[in-house]
């Protein structure tokens, strides 16, 4: 009975459970809000809803995976919208229905419009699929969707507010001018280069011993370096084990010997391409030189006969096997004409292959020239020479299938024809030269990645896990200690980063960030400095999309907004204190004033630096050292500086040359200016914009 009523019931079980899981989401969303509270933030008193910002952001991407990157796309176009586009407004500032036209179907197209609808492949725009959307028809001539309509009107929501910060920055940057006299004497400026030599001292090479490091000097360093140090919000660390993951010897083996087996099935597959398809391999219709093979394969393959399975070998995180589908000598050198019929539907696909096929017949009936053909009817700017693509060689440049028809598939005088995307194209090789007869090989592969397997993961998990019971971040460190992992410290990050370092942007590293801020209710709100995570993050190799380390997470600290703490810069600024200290000690002890016996006493050399530009900002072999080219352009030559405290060490430098002027131009100086001042302008007015507007974030808290 019961199984009966299971049974009778379970077309209801479904929705229920869909109901159930869509209410947990939006309960979880209204949680991380914060007391019910359906809003993912307020821009100058405006409240944005949950509901509208995701709306918003399912329609921008069309309801497809979103990501933090995407979020944040979708938050600038709302600050932009309310911020910018609003300010505008008010200046009385708009973009009429005629300029829209422009921008969205004219000649000049809004770059973002440009961007929307150019097909990936060709890189041209696809004016079908515009002039669709322009109609709201597809182009098999049924409506369009409701997402596609959305995106359409984000779309034209973005040129709309594109349009109108432009011209609200150009109201500034218009005004913008650089005298004459500031343009020639920045031009001369520009123009001047100086030689000298130099001996730097690399604080690396300066024994830490040497200095003493004081809270006096940490707050001697924050006052000097202020503005640079100040946090614009709250900021947290972490700190973390992390537990690698690497394939035992025996995972390698297990998968050597799968591949060994899909080698011998991969000997008897008659259909090659669907084979190697099958097991997500690797088929192509082009043949390659012996020498571009891998090294552990190239002798076997060359004197294998066909058909043969080469392997297992080893490929860089892989076993594969490759198999010899074919050997001959190609063409050093091809020529081929064409005749190309475009084609952006799978109806006009059809339409253009049988119209092709007519032409071909034409043709081998010496009805119709191939010639005239294309001149007449050819879509290509080959049309006019009668679709003749002149003689390449092997490296054609042609797109793989065309490539591969003219180089491996036809021989002089026959045809076929070949899709690409660009449209259908009825091909002709009119001529073949052989002069190096190089013979070429035909390979497909198969192949797996070399991966932990799920023992050696539950292993790796096994020792993790325990991490996750420790106490606190003290008990942390000392079961680390105990098994010889090390334990990092992160960068310090905010409430809406992506990104940790030594973990990167992938894996687990936003639900850390998340967990960290007290974001992540499935592992608790509360969090604070010394609280170890209940549960294992998951990192995965980017290559192999394997998981390949767990990471077992601490609060180490919280940093304030603002200027930081000494206990702070401790952390963040250590190096740097270190190195102030070690420049001004190099100040003190550094008393000669010849080159090299300063180099002799600290084992460097002394060297020179040529044609060093004042413009530039950098030294060849040094960097950036913007002291050492100040002091380069306004000492005497042949004297010797004093100590210059550098960015990666201490200098004493010996000008060989005065500053030498070359040609000046002060007109193209004064237009990069111009453009320069304006560019910088425009950014700052749209920025300062929305840095004065109140703006209130809950992202981090929902995404």
């Amino acid at each position: 009975m019961i199984q009966k009523i299971r049974n009778n019931m379970s077309w209801l079980l479904i929705p229920l459970v869909g109901l159930a899981l869509l209410s947990f989401i939006l309960m979880d969303a209204q949680f991380s809000l914060g007391g019910g509270a359906n809003e993912v933030g307020a821009i100058n008193g405006e409240s944005i809803s949950y509901e509208t910002f995701n709306d918003k952001l399912r329609s921008a991407y069309r309801g497809q995976s979103t990501g933090h990157d995407q979020v944040n796309q979708v938050w600038s176009y709302f600050l932009d919208t309310e911020v910018v586009c609003k300010e505008a407004r008010a200046m009385g500032l708009g973009v009429s229905d005629a300029e829209m036209e422009e921008l969205l179907y004219g000649v000049n197209k809004s770059p973002i419009i440009i961007q929307a609808f150019s097909n990936p492949q060709t890189g041209q725009l696809d004016q079908q699929a515009l002039e669709a959307y322009r109609t709201g028809t597809n182009l098999d001539g049924t409506e369009m969707a409701t997402d596609q309509l959305k995106w359409w009107s984000y779309v034209q929501e973005l040129v709309a507010n594109e349009k109108l910060k432009e011209k609200y920055v150009n109201i500034a940057t218009k005004g913008m001018y650089v005298p004459t006299w500031e343009a020639e004497l920045l031009a001369q400026r520009n123009a001047e280069s100086v030689d000298f030599a130099y001996v730097k001292i690399p604080y690396l090479n300066i024994d830490d011993s040497k200095v003493n490091v004081t809270d006096a000097d940490y707050k001697r360093y924050i006052k000097e370096n202020q503005t640079k140090l100040e946090a614009p919000e709250e900021q947290r660390r972490v700190a973390f084990v992390t537990v690698d993951i690497a394939p035992t010897a025996q995972d390698s083996l297990d998968i050597k010997n799968e591949v060994a087996e899909i080698g011998t099935r991969m000997a008897a597959a008659e259909d090659d391409a669907q084979f190697a398809q099958s097991y997500a391999g690797e088929y192509t219709d082009a043949y390659v030189e012996y020498s571009t093979l891998n090294s552990a394969i190239q002798e076997d393959v060359e004197n294998a006969a066909l058909g043969t399975v080469v392997g297992p070998y080893f490929d860089g995180t892989q076993y594969r096997v490759a198999k010899v589908l074919d050997k001959k000598v190609i063409a050093d050198s091809v020529r081929a004409r064409h005749i190309l019929l475009r084609a952006n539907t799978q109806e006009e696909a059809l339409a253009a292959t049988q119209t092709l096929e007519t032409y071909k017949s034409q043709v081998e009936n010496n009805e119709m020239s191939f010639d005239s053909l294309a001149i007449q009817y050819s879509a290509d700017g080959s049309a006019s020479s009668g679709g003749d693509l002149g003689m390449v060689g092997r490296r054609t440049g042609f797109v793989a299938p065309f490539e591969n028809a003219i180089l491996y598939n036809l021989e002089e005088g026959e045809m076929e024809i070949v899709y690409t995307q660009f449209g259908v194209h009825l091909i002709q090789v009119t001529d073949k030269k052989y002069i190096s007869n190089d013979e070429m090989v035909k390979v497909s592969y198969v192949g797996r990645n070399i991966i932990p397997s799920s023992e050696t993961l539950d292993n790796a998990e096994a020792i993790a896990i325990n991490f996750t019971d420790a106490a606190d971040i003290d008990e942390m460190r000392t079961m680390a200690s105990e098994q010889n992992l090390v334990v990092r410290t992160s960068n310090a990050f905010k409430s809406f980063d992506n990104f940790l370092s030594n973990l990167g942007t992938g894996g687990d590293a936003r639900n850390i960030i998340r967990w960290a801020f007290g974001n992540d209710r499935t592992v608790g709100t509360d969090v604070q400095p010394g609280d170890v995570a209940s549960r294992l993050y998951t990192f995965n190799n980017p290559v192999t999309n394997a998981t390949d380390k767990f990471v077992v997470v601490a609060l180490e600290s919280v940093v304030g907004k603002g200027v930081p703490s000494v206990a702070e810069a401790k952390v963040s600024s250590e190096l740097n204190v270190i190195n102030m200290l070690k420049g001004e000690l190099m100040q003190s002890e550094i008393t000669g004033t010849n080159l090299a016996d300063i180099a002799r006493e600290y084992g460097v050399a002394v060297d020179t630096a040529s044609n060093v530009s004042f413009s530039a900002g950098l030294i060849n072999g040094l960097g950036s050292e913007p002291k050492v080219i100040a002091k380069a352009f306004n000492a005497t030559p042949g004297q010797v500086s004093d100590v210059i405290v550098g960015k990666s060490g201490v200098f004493v430098i010996q000008p060989i040359t005065a500053p030498r002027t070359g040609q000046a131009d002060a007109s193209s100086v004064k237009r990069s200016s111009v453009t320069q001042l304006a560019g910088q302008v425009s950014t700052r007015l749209v920025n300062d914009a929305k840095a004065s507007a109140k703006v209130e974030s809950k992202l981090s808290k929902v995404y």
